[in-house]
């Protein structure tokens, strides 16, 4: 995943309920950009999901 994968994604996403879902399954992460990291990652693989 790139700064472009994460930024389209935050861009579209960011105040969205699965956004807060993605981020808070993340809440074992330590550091809050891993956090987000790992947020735009989890949609980014359903949104290829669901379009599949």
């Amino acid at each position: 995943m790139t700064m472009r994968d994460c930024e389209k994604i935050l861009d579209q996403k960011l105040g969205s309920r699965e956004f807060q879902e993605a981020f808070e399954a993340t809440s074992m992460e330590y550091d809050f950009i891993d956090r987000i990291a790992a947020a735009c990652a989890k949609l980014a693989k359903a949104d290829s999901c669901d379009k599949n």
